[in-house]
């Protein structure tokens, strides 16, 4: 999981920048934090 988010990740941030700007690779950090926060239940709740 972590060897995919380390590559994909700068990767649509770079897209993004180039297409829509800065703004586009915040945006793109700011899905991947969202979907972290919505992820951590999960990881609490099968331990």
């Amino acid at each position: 999981m972590g060897q995919n988010a380390g590559t994909f990740f700068p990767l649509l941030m770079g897209l993004a920048s180039v297409s829509i700007g800065q703004i586009g690779a915040v945006a793109v950090m700011a899905l991947g934090v969202i979907y972290l926060f919505t992820y951590i239940p999960k990881i609490k709740t099968t331990k």
